[in-house]
């Protein structure tokens, strides 16, 4: 079972590896907006105080597609909690993401990054 302090240490990885493991610990993830595959733009700014993993992901990645329904029970199951999981996609084509997220039924709000602006920095 993951429990809180597992979360935490999660999104810390996970704000480490979106910043190219630059960031000093305990620094905040650099912020970024993204267009939401079914929904406005979102603003990791905006989920400051919670904890937030941030999973980068593309379709023709084999292990993305295996941990992709992990991470969506992994959603369901806290996101009561105050648990955020933005998954970044990074296909250059937002209709083969559309088509997998929907294929998997994910539940958690999937982020375009289809010009590598947040992956590349």
């Amino acid at each position: 079972m993951i429990d809180r302090r597992h979360l935490i240490a999660l999104a810390m990885l996970a704000a480490a590896g979106a910043a190219n493991a630059k960031a000093a610990p305990n620094a905040q993830a650099p912020d970024f907006t993204l267009r939401q595959l079914n929904g406005p733009n979102l603003r990791l700014g905006e989920q400051r105080g919670r904890v937030v993993l941030v999973n980068f992901w593309a379709t023709w990645c084999g292990p993305c597609r295996v941990e992709l329904p992990h991470l969506s029970r992994l959603h369901d199951k806290y996101r009561g909690s105050g648990f955020v999981l933005l998954g970044v996609n990074i296909d250059e084509d937002p209709n083969v993401a559309k088509a997998l997220a929907g294929k998997l039924g994910l539940t958690f709000p999937v982020l375009l990054d289809s010009k590598k602006e947040v992956v590349g920095s």
